[in-house]
């Protein structure tokens, strides 16, 4: 469940806790796709450094990452950076990069928060 979203600016920060779904990462997906902000957008951080389970599997990550290739029309660039310590988590991760890798968004794993704004801000 994502219990807190910021925008900074036009980027946005989604940190998740307890158990996620593939539906609530679509749900959020929809909600920053559906923003006017979405076309200025430099970076998105997903925060899964509190999650106990993830409650997908690796077809649910690559059907993100269809719809995200379809987003990626929009907003050409952009960085998306994924915090976490969870094995099963970075799998889906490399899934995910692995399905969008034909468009110029740029996806990587960090183990904070820190470590992926720091990423995210650089020029």
């Amino acid at each position: 469940m994502a219990n807190e979203i910021y925008w900074k600016n036009s980027n946005i920060i989604i940190r998740f806790n307890g158990t996620v779904t593939a539906d609530e990462i679509m749900s959020v997906n929809d909600l920053i796709y559906g923003d006017s902000r979405f076309d200025s957008m430099n970076y998105q951080i997903f925060d899964y450094s509190k999650v106990e389970k993830m409650a997908m599997n690796e077809i649910d990550s690559e059907v993100i990452g269809t719809l995200d290739k379809t987003a990626s029309m929009w907003n050409r660039k952009l960085k998306v950076a994924v915090v976490s310590n969870n094995d099963f988590i970075d799998k889906l991760t490399q899934t995910y990069k692995k399905t969008i890798s034909d468009t110029a968004w740029e996806v990587r794993s960090f183990p904070s928060i820190d470590d992926a704004l720091q990423w995210c801000e650089e020029e």
